[in-house]
C-alpha cells in the first residue's frame, strides 16, 4: 500500500484546552506478506502481516499561531491485514480488505515541547486485480 494523506492536527484535552496544531502530510508505505486460505477457490480469504514506514512532510502551523515550528519524526511500525478476493473469471478478481497500521511519532513544537503521537489508522480498501 502506498499513498499520501493530508491531516489536520490538534492537541486535545491539554491544560490549555484543545490546541490547533495545523496540518501535516504523510506518506505511509506498508508492505505485507499474505497467506491465502483457499488460493484456487472462487472466494479467497487471506490474512497478512508486515511493516510500515511513515514519512511526515509539509508541516504547517495555523496562521496567526503563537507557535513557530513543529516537527514530526518518521515512524516504523507493524501492520496486519485481512481480506477476501472474489473470482470474477478470466483471471480477474474483486478485493475487499482492512489493514491496521501502527503509526507512532514524536512531535517537537518550538524546539522544546515534545509529545508522543499515536495515529494507528484502520484502512479499508476495495479494488480490482488480475492474477498472472
Amino acid at each position: 500500500m502506498l499513498g499520501v494523506t493530508p491531516h489536520d492536527v490538534a492537541a486535545v484535552d491539554t491544560a490549555a484546552g484543545d490546541v490547533d496544531l495545523g496540518d501535516v502530510t504523510l506518506l505511509p508505505p506498508t508492505l505485507t506478506v499474505q497467506y491465502h486460505f483457499n488460493p484456487e477457490g472462487a472466494v479467497r480469504p487471506y490474512a497478512g502481516a508486515g511493516v510500515n514506514f511513515t514519512h511526515f512532510f509539509d508541516e504547517s502551523l495555523p496562521s496567526g499561531s503563537a507557535l513557530t515550528t513543529i516537527d514530526y519524526d518518521n515512524s516504523f511500525g507493524f501492520a496486519v491485514q485481512a481480506g477476501i478476493d472474489f473470482d470474477m473469471g478470466n483471471d480477474w478478481f474483486f478485493n475487499v480488505d482492512a489493514k491496521y497500521i501502527e503509526i507512532n511519532t514524536d512531535v517537537t513544537i518550538d524546539g522544546a515541547i515534545t509529545a508522543d503521537v499515536d495515529i494507528d489508522p484502520i484502512v479499508v480498501g476495495l479494488g480490482f486485480g488480475r492474477r498472472f
